[in-house]
């Protein structure tokens, strides 16, 4: 249960005024539990509650970015021959744009990233950086 305040306030960055709403316990009492382990007393039962009915979500909170998805495989592929990443850059975008699509999934937005990256790759040719690097992100228009 401790570990689960610690995510949330953490990884997620949940303010503490948010935790306390959702557990229905006073600030003070979520942000001594998350200080110290120490057994909550008389919140526990609106602690154990609130645990549990984080525990049957399906989903979870964090989405990993997709920038972090890019870089797996981009060092998957850095196995390839450079005169070939950029085909096997596009090879693998398809076929997990086809995985997805097959699945009646949404397409994850860094296999897109993974196109561009090899499409501008096969215009330009292969870098003769020996590392590959992920493209910052564009610029809204306005």
């Amino acid at each position: 249960m401790h570990d689960r305040v610690v995510y949330r306030r953490e990884v997620m960055r949940t303010p503490i005024r948010t935790l306390a709403a959702e557990i229905k316990i006073s600030k003070s009492a979520v942000d001594a539990f998350y200080k110290s382990r120490t057994y909550p007393g008389k919140v526990w039962p609106k602690l154990r509650d609130w645990y549990m009915g984080q525990r049957e979500r399906q989903l979870d909170d964090y989405q990993t970015p997709p920038e972090n998805h890019l870089l797996s495989a981009l060092h998957t592929l850095s196995t390839f021959p450079r005169e070939r990443r950029a085909e096997a850059m596009r090879v693998m975008a398809e076929n997990y744009r086809s995985l997805n699509q097959a699945m009646g999934l949404p397409v994850p937005e860094w296999v897109g990233m993974l196109s561009e990256m090899a499409r501008r790759e096969q215009i330009s040719g292969p870098s003769d950086e020996p590392e590959l690097r992920i493209p910052l992100p564009r610029k809204p228009d306005h």
